[in-house]
């Protein structure tokens, strides 16, 4: 083999090295890359799909926080409605105390042997939540308290007061000389002077009172 043929044979040989070689590191860079991509979109993917978790999630909440707020809003409604209502009744009650002209009688009595005040509801229309005050001389003496009073019924309010006041007036009125019976006789007979305070509720629901004096003898 001459000179020049080894030569070329050299060249060759490390001509083919070199390509070999660089298809190796070619190759090599390559899967490097095509890894470092890999890994770029794996990482971009996993970022893209956690975003679209919270945005899933922010929708989920918005959805959430929607349906509360339409329960909200019907609840609303129905308070409304329910207002609107109370109002109506509230209206017609109104308008049916306006135009109740019904008028009540209370007749006062006296029992000597039960030294009882007799309060008779003296008509035809029932009363309620009935209040009886009776004062003597700017004190209460007793009150009471009914229900309900039923059209010709009354209240009976007993105290020892009533009997022992008329007793001492009758005595203080007996003590006298017949000569002054021309002066006592226009004073009427003997007795208390009282005041009666009834309070009560009519059939259409309005809310009187009445107050007057008595004499108890």
């Amino acid at each position: 083999m001459s000179f020049a043929a080894a030569h070329i044979g050299g060249i060759f040989y490390w001509v083919d090295n070199w390509v070999m070689d660089f298809v190796g590191w070619v190759s090599v860079t390559s899967a490097v890359i095509f890894g470092v991509v890999g890994m770029v979109t794996g990482i971009g993917g996993l970022f893209q799909s956690r975003k679209a978790n919270e945005i899933a999630e922010s929708a989920n909440r918005v959805a959430r926080g929607g349906v509360v707020v339409g329960e909200q809003g019907n609840g609303i409604a129905q308070e409304s409605n329910d207002i609107g209502r109370d109002s109506n009744a509230i209206g017609g009650r109104s308008l049916t105390v306006a135009l109740d002209q019904t008028r009540y009688n209370w007749s006062i009595g006296f029992d000597k042997k039960g030294s009882a005040v007799d309060v008779l509801n003296d008509c035809p229309f029932s009363a309620s939540d009935v209040t009886v005050v009776i004062r003597y001389q700017n004190r209460t003496v007793v009150e009471k308290h009914a229900r309900s009073v039923p059209a010709f019924k009354k209240v009976v309010l007993e105290s020892e007061f009533f009997a022992k006041k008329i007793g001492e007036d009758r005595a203080a009125f007996e003590s006298w000389s017949s000569t002054m019976d021309e002066i006592l006789e226009p004073l009427g007979p003997p007795g208390i002077l009282v005041d009666v305070y009834v309070a009560w509720t009519k059939e259409s629901g309005m809310r009187v009172n009445q107050t007057g004096q008595n004499r108890l003898s």
